[in-house]
């Protein structure tokens, strides 16, 4: 598998992750923390 091809799969996965994660958090806090770790997977 290319480099660019799995290093885009990963960014989406953990994007995804991140953003399912945040849909369960009733913490503001553990909220801020799913966001960043998915926007962390797009940068």
């Amino acid at each position: 598998m290319p480099w660019p091809l799995l290093v885009a799969v990963s960014a989406a996965i953990s994007m995804t992750l991140g953003n399912l994660a945040a849909f369960a958090q009733t913490s503001v806090l553990r909220l801020l923390a799913c966001s960043t770790a998915s926007q962390g997977g797009y940068s």
